[in-house]
């Protein structure tokens, strides 16, 4: 009886997994089923056009959620009997950020007034659509996300197929537009309970409580972003196709460690010392083997689907870029369990800071071979600051609540 219970239980884990991690990978799935497209059928200058506008407003996505998912999740699970007057409290307070947000699109899209509507109209759908993110996670929906994500995808996707002229830049913003308002709609449809805006309030408390979670995920995501940002000032439309295509096949690989430890995520905050040395251990010994194919994996997909010109400087880079997340993201929940999130954020931001200077020397010259390595140094100078710190700052076992480390136990 105590067997079949837990082969059931089991069962419903793993499949709670999978579906975390379909939903963890659903927006790169997208994201290459509709560049694969527009490159394939059109042109590599046309993604690279798309691709210089969509950066802005996904960057400017990031700023309007103000830290929201971490912070919510936090006081999802202090407050749980308040949660819709939480939620609605921050989503009404981090929409007076739009209008400061459209206002800067209006230059960073030329002044044409069109697009500039389209790309305001986006980052709305956008804004909408991500602060559900904390209430996904929160009721473990993931599923539902996933599929909602493939599905604007294919909406997308089918547009591109079925268009009988080739479009230009405007058409595929206007059709991504669409597409992520029918998904705004629906996961406001689909969790209208947890909208009440009847006594909800802009609340100031809320902008200056998300601040520290703000400033990670800004530095966080300006970091990941960084060489995209040089590139889009200095190279050509087809370098920042390829540009972003390559760094976000790379990014992608970076979740494979993340989707590795999600099934003991909720133990780590409990685990000792020893665990995270475990951690460590298990991770370099998998990383050993899946950096250098996820490396070689990007770098034929850019080559061979994408037809970009890929020489073998790139690759090594690529695998480079791959190794240290392995090192290091163990490093990264020590540090969040022990109360040091102003660590990451100092750390983050030293890379940021390293990454951009050199950046703006080495892209110019080396162009795209160099946005990769550049993008693979901000890697291993993060690894080498959290390990020099986590040398400094070993907690002994006898301070937390053991947890023994096992690899394939879940916990979801």
């Amino acid at each position: 009886m105590n067997k079949q219970r837990d082969n059931k239980t089991g069962k419903k884990r793993a499949f709670a997994a999978l579906l975390f991690a379909l939903r963890m990978f659903a927006p790169a799935v997208s994201g290459f089923i509709i560049s694969i497209l527009v490159v394939h059928y059109f042109s590599k200058e046309l993604w690279g056009s798309v691709a210089n506008i969509s950066l802005w407003v996904f960057l400017f996505t990031g700023i309007a959620s103000w830290g929201s998912k971490d912070y919510l999740l936090r006081q999802f699970s202090l407050e749980p009997s308040r949660i819709t007057h939480v939620y609605s409290d921050s989503l009404l307070t981090r929409a007076i950020l739009l209008p400061l947000l459209s206002a800067m699109l209006y230059f960073l899209t030329g002044r044409d007034i069109m697009l500039w509507l389209y790309c305001t109209a986006w980052l709305a759908a956008r804004f909408v659509y991500t602060s559900f993110e904390p209430i996904v996670i929160f009721d473990k929906k993931f599923g539902m996300m996933a599929m909602t994500e493939l599905t604007g995808a294919c909406i997308v996707a089918a547009y591109l197929l079925l268009t009988p002229t080739a479009p230009v830049t405007e058409d595929i913003i206007i059709v991504l537009m669409l597409a992520d308002i029918l998904k705004a709609v629906f996961v406001s449809l689909f969790f209208y309970r947890s909208l009440s805006f009847s006594h909800s309030v802009i609340n100031t408390k809320h902008i200056i409580a998300a601040l520290p979670f703000f400033l990670i995920g800004m530095a966080g995501l300006l970091h990941s972003r960084l060489e995209q940002l040089i590139v889009n000032t200095f190279l050509s439309d087809t370098e920042k196709a390829y540009c972003q295509v390559y760094m976000n096949l790379l990014l992608a690989s970076m979740a494979v460690p993340s989707l590795l430890i999600t099934p003991v995520t909720k133990s780590l905050y409990r685990a000792s010392a020893g665990t995270f040395k475990k951690i460590r251990i298990w991770l370099l010994r998998f990383g050993i083997f899946a950096a250098p194919l996820s490396g070689i994996a990007v770098w034929c997909i850019v080559k061979f689907v994408y037809q970009f010109n890929s020489g073998l400087s790139i690759l090594v880079a690529g695998i480079l870029f791959c190794i240290p997340v392995y090192f290091y993201f163990p490093a990264m929940y020590e540090a969040y369990k022990n109360g040091r999130q102003t660590l990451i954020m100092i750390v983050i931001a030293s890379c940021l800071v390293a990454g951009s200077i050199s950046g703006f020397l080495i892209i110019r010259e080396w162009g795209i071979t160099g946005a990769i390595y550049n993008a693979a140094f901000t890697q291993w100078l993060m690894l080498l600051i959290l390990l020099i710190n986590s040398k400094r700052s070993v907690v002994s076992d006898d301070d937390v609540n053991v947890y023994e480390f096992h690899p394939t136990e879940p916990d979801l």
